[in-house]
């Protein structure tokens, strides 16, 4: 569990994914580490949104820090995503720990590079 005391971020690093769905006796639950794209682009969505409506710059730059991690420096968006040449060109890895994976809106499962 993160402690009140750490610092906030501004979204230049990215964010993590958050809790598992994993309950354990006690009631707490792992943090999960894993860098994932649709949770980093979801908060940014919701940051922009909070600084288009209730007019909160730093919520602006969280978001605008977060888009531009996910596609300039995470690599999720480089390789062969970014080859108009490529069958995957304009997607997004999934996340960090599993970058050449994807998952196909069909849901049928992970598709690979």
């Amino acid at each position: 569990m993160p402690l009140a005391e750490w610092p906030v971020g501004d979204g230049s690093l990215g964010l993590l994914e958050g809790f598992s769905s994993t309950i354990r006796a006690d009631g707490s639950q792992p943090m999960r580490y894993a860098v994932r794209n649709d949770c980093t682009l979801e908060t940014a969505m919701l940051l922009a949104f909070d600084a288009a409506y209730q007019a909160r710059p730093d919520s602006a730059r969280m978001a605008t820090n977060l888009i531009g991690y996910i596609f300039s420096q995470s690599g999720l968006a480089g390789g062969p995503r970014a080859d108009p040449k490529e069958a995957s060109f304009g997607l997004l890895g999934w996340a960090l720990d599993s970058p050449g994976s994807y998952w196909a809106t069909t849901m049928r499962g992970p598709c690979w590079d």
